[in-house]
């Protein structure tokens, strides 16, 4: 199977697995969904460090994810199920006071991100990450570095 670059080739994004391409599309929806919530929520005073900290998070997964980096899926997975227990909290304290609306926002990001971890965890998606990020080969002969007299 050959490497795949979407960055200079983004026709090839239907090359991926179905659960790949899944996978790749609920992670740009589940964080476009997180900002917009973040924006209801800190309409008045958004914190700029928090918010510019979050962006940057979330600008650089996406970015190695689409590269297929298997770390960064793995990263991306662990770093949403955080993530969602996170959420845990904003449904308590939406719910305590008596904010429906950013409630039911809050939850279907939520879905979002959890989406996301199931399609990037499902087996066909694994095995493609893997093979296209390949470990590099160690030479299996060690160096002689030791000068020769």
């Amino acid at each position: 199977m050959e490497l795949i670059n979407l960055f200079k080739e983004p026709s090839k994004f239907s090359y991926l697995p179905k659960n790949a391409r899944y996978g790749i599309v609920f992670l740009f929806l589940s964080w476009a969904g997180h900002f917009v919530l973040f924006y209801l929520t800190f309409q008045k005073e958004i914190p700029r460090e928090m918010f510019l900290q979050q962006l940057a998070i979330s600008v650089m997964i996406c970015y190695f994810v689409v590269r297929l980096k298997n770390w960064a899926r793995i990263l991306c997975v662990y770093g949403n199920i955080v993530i969602m227990m996170y959420y845990l909290y904003w449904f308590s304290l939406f719910i305590s006071i008596g904010k429906i609306d950013l409630f039911v926002l809050s939850l279907f990001v939520c879905i979002l991100f959890g989406m996301t971890v199931y399609y990037l965890s499902r087996p066909d998606t694994v095995a493609f990450f893997k093979v296209q990020s390949p470990k590099p080969k160690r030479n299996d002969e060690p160096e002689d570095n030791a000068p020769k007299h």
